[in-house]
């Protein structure tokens, strides 16, 4: 005797597989997010204060990255109690990094536990120890050894870092996971079996009397394709002329018939498949079809058949979509000379729409845009009546044309910039940062082709400044994030820093001054040895242990007597080793620093970075002076950009910026009023720079890492001491952070031993800078005359800007330049990088 229930488990059978993939699904994705739980040993008098952090590094990445990083309070834990993490989306990450932010001393860790919400499993810290691949030491770890059960971690430099995992997958247990998903999946197939039984009748019965207008729908899904078949063929043809007129770029007969043939296949690619399922969906419906299936089964497939309608529907949704994105595209092409990147796409996902994007929605072109688009959508839904009659025709016709389009879509950045797809250019994959170029670029590039600048003779008129700051103290003060068209002193409306315009009336005013990296790391190496940056992603900063210190700007000024001090508003140092750096290159010889650690520690700071704080603990220590240096660091204009002081409001990214600004233009008046009360600001020459640019939003740009736009290289700088600048000095020399060391030591009648500093006074205004940059893919670059040129390895891609004409860089006049002009610019940058390499590996890494 057959058991009902069994019967409707075979009369809906096929329920459950689909039900079991779903269930077990969902359920590892709730579980895909985890605890890690790390049972550390702190000493007493560090666990109040100190603060740690995770970081984790998602697979197939380049390294971690602070927007990837969880921060811990030590204080919100007792000893002995775990210090629990949440880790999100584990499928993803592959490496995972402990950051205890200790300075010296013991942390020891007695457990680790991975819970999955489901299930707690602790891991074995022996096998983890014994393995190669995990707790291995990324800096300032003196030692680690395995003892009673317990991993001791010995360090005696500040900011040690450590791998708890090379490969997190190896060590998830989803076991319970697996349990769950079958048991939820048995309990969900045996209601939703019973459920059909009992209630498909009534479900069935809306499907039959409720249908799709199939007339309806077969037009909506071609007026769609119509629609964005003239979208791709306005847009290009639009594109080609502004290419060919506009920019005055040549395109070759070739560059014209991929322009139209390879985003038109992919429009045909993509109406077949809607074909395919519009056949679909009749053919289900067919008399024929009908006779080969069952009772039950027809209910099901007219279920079937619309949802197929439903999802043509949709995919007509898309197609509009994607029609407007590509006039837009066109629009955005005549803008800037280049399409969307997915680096724009993050930008505006961690800002939202910038009011550059808003800009371009309240303008008059808008309204022709507007009319375009209605004017495009009418011709679409009127072709689309001639289109059905004669479908399966054009169908034969363009197939073999939807065939073609396929060979360039895997080659989408080896033609001129005006046919490139839209589409395939914000799918394109991007890193979250690079170590450098490609080895294979560099197989026949020969380092000692390139000729690096030489100290040129010091023109007459500048000869006078050579040691009039003989004896002088010296105080460094650099902007964080500061760049130089916010600047009222550079012309910026708002008075953002008037104090500093103040300065500016006893000061040299370097008005061409740029980075060549825009990282705060690579400024500091510049800064202090005199060298164009590592234009690897790894620093040297990093690599502190190594770096030999004979010749550089601090030690110079050492070796003649004064005291040193870097206080800084950076959270430990800039996370880059900065204090065990400058303790190398000063052999030691660092008499008072201070962090925004140790000013929390000492109850002086909350929650925003107040870098007049800085600038008092500075004065504090110079009254007890006689002959100092210093070097101060703020921090405030560093995202997200929030100010203690607030004159501009905080209406959009650019607001909050500039309150920033302010707030630093207090801090400099706070650190000369003082030095002014102390009576030695006559006999102190005070250098203010930025470390690096900032972008706002412009070409959808936020921060200072993903392209080499001026605004992101771009730093202000002046050199200011009322006794010896008793008028304002403008100069125009084009330079670089690296050629203030040299300039400095002249001021102060010092020998500069670094070859790479070349004195500011001797240089002009169309000298050469080469320019690199690690995020997303690796670039490189130059400034030479007027121009700017910026190489991407990666992808072959070159940009030429006429700095001059184009001060914004918004026309790419690239394709104004031969093959042999682009191939030897190329090349050019290519030799600096690998003499760049080659020439520190030589000296600031040479043995002592």
């Amino acid at each position: 005797m057959t058991i009902p229930t069994f019967q409707i488990f075979r009369k809906y059978f096929w329920l459950i597989l689909p039900l079991f993939i779903c269930c077990y699904y969902l359920i590892s994705q709730l579980n895909s997010n985890i605890i890690l739980g790390i049972d550390v040993d702190m000493p007493d008098e560090l666990r109040k204060t100190e603060q740690g952090q995770i970081f984790y590094e998602r697979k197939r990445g380049n390294g971690f990255n602070e927007k990837d990083s969880i921060s811990f309070h030590y204080k919100q834990y007792e000893k002995g109690e775990i210090i629990n993490v949440s880790i999100p989306n584990t499928k993803k990450i592959g490496k995972i990094r402990f950051d205890p932010f200790l300075g010296k001393g013991i942390i020891i860790i007695n457990r680790l536990i991975i819970n999955n919400g489901l299930s707690s499993q602790t891991l074995s810290l022996e096998k983890l120890y014994k393995s190669s691949n995990n707790f291995v030491g990324l800096h300032s770890i003196d030692n680690i050894e395995f003892k009673d059960g317990k991993v001791s971690i010995y360090c005696s430099n500040n900011d040690p870092s450590l791998f708890l995992f090379k490969d997190f997958s190896l060590y998830k247990d989803w076991k319970m996971t697996a349990f769950l998903a079958f048991l939820v999946t048995l309990l969900l197939s045996i209601f939703t079996l019973l459920f059909f039984h009992y209630y498909s009748n009534k479900i069935f019965h809306y499907f039959h009397k409720y249908s799709f207008n199939v007339k309806l729908v077969e037009h909506s899904i071609v007026t769609a394709l119509s629609l964005l078949i003239i979208a791709i063929i306005v847009t290009k043809s639009f594109v080609s002329l502004v290419t060919i007129f506009h920019f005055e770029r040549e395109l070759t007969l070739i560059d014209m018939l991929v322009t139209y043939v390879s985003d038109i296949g992919i429009v045909f690619v993509l109406g077949i498949f809607a074909i395919y399922l519009f056949l679909l969906a009749k053919w289900i419906a067919s008399e024929a079809f009908q006779k080969i299936i069952t009772l039950i089964l027809t209910s099901f497939l007219k279920i079937l058949q619309q949802l197929i309608y439903l999802s043509l529907l949709g995919l007509s949704l898309a197609f509009v979509s994607l029609s407007i994105f590509y006039l837009f595209s066109g629009y955005i092409f005549f803008e800037w000379g280049a399409f969307i990147e997915p680096q724009h796409i993050e930008a505006i996902e961690h800002i939202g729409v910038t009011d550059e994007f808003w800009d371009l929605f309240f303008r008059w072109q808008t309204g022709v845009f507007l009319i375009v688009l209605i004017s495009l959508t009418f011709l679409a839904y009127k072709i689309a009546i001639y289109l059905n009659k004669y479908k399966l025709r054009i169908l034969a016709i363009f197939l073999p044309i939807s065939l073609i389009a396929l060979l360039p879509i895997n080659h989408i950045y080896n033609f001129a910039p005006s046919v490139y797809s839209p589409l395939l250019m914000i799918t394109a994959s991007t890193d979250e940062n690079t170590d450098g170029v490609p080895k294979e670029l560099l197989e026949d590039i020969n380092a000692s082709n390139f000729k690096m600048e030489i100290q040129a003779q010091i023109p007459l008129k500048y000869q006078h400044y050579k040691g009039i700051a003989k004896d002088m103290n010296v105080v460094i003060v650099v902007l964080e994030s500061t760049r130089q068209q916010n600047i009222n002193l550079y012309g910026y409306e708002r008075q953002t820093m008037p104090f500093l315009s103040q300065l500016a009336e006893n000061s040299i005013v370097f008005h061409n001054a740029r980075v060549n990296q825009p990282r705060s790391c690579k400024t500091m190496e510049s800064l202090t040895l005199g060298v164009y940056p590592e234009p690897r992603l790894r620093a040297i900063t990093w690599r502190h242990e190594k770096v030999n210190g004979k010749n550089n700007l601090l030690k110079t000024i050492l070796d003649q007597g004064y005291t040193f001090n870097f206080t800084t508003m950076l959270r430990d140092y800039g996370g880059d080793s900065f204090y065990p750096f400058l303790k190398k290159i000063t052999n030691n010889r660092i008499d008072h620093a201070m962090t925004q650690k140790k000013f929390i520690q000492a109850g002086k700071l909350t929650h925003q970075m107040d870098d007049k704080i800085a600038s008092n603990d500075l004065l504090e220590w110079t009254a007890k002076q006689q002959k100092f240096l210093a070097m101060l660091w703020t921090n405030c204009a560093h995202m997200p950009y929030n100010s203690p002081i607030k004159p501009y409001g905080e209406e959009n990214t650019i607001d909050k910026y500039d309150n920033c600004l302010a707030n630093l233009d207090l801090s400099i008046k706070i650190l000369v009023n003082g030095l002014q009360k102390q009576g030695k600001l006559d006999n102190t020459l005070i250098l203010i720079l930025g470390d690096h640019g900032e972008a706002l939003g412009e070409k959808l740009e936020l921060g200072h890492g993903n392209f080499l736009y001026e605004h992101s290289l771009r730093i202000p700088f002046l050199i200011y001491n009322p006794k010896i600048f008793s008028q304002p000095v403008d100069l125009k020399q084009r330079f670089q952070v690296k050629d203030i060391p040299a300039t400095l030591l002249y001021l102060l009648g010092l020998p500069n031993t670094m070859e790479q500093s070349i004195n500011i006074f001797a240089k002009t205004a169309t000298d050469k800078i080469y320019l690199s940059n690690v995020f997303t893919d690796y670039k490189l670059g130059m400034i030479f005359k007027h121009y700017k040129f910026v190489y991407r390895p990666k992808y072959d891609k070159t940009y030429l800007y006429d700095l001059i004409a184009d001060p914004n860089e918004e026309h790419n006049i690239i394709g104004g330049k031969t093959d042999k002009e682009i191939a030897a610019m190329k090349r050019e940058t290519l030799e600096w990088y690998k003499y760049q390499i080659e020439y520190l590996d030589q000296t600031v890494f040479a043995k002592e």
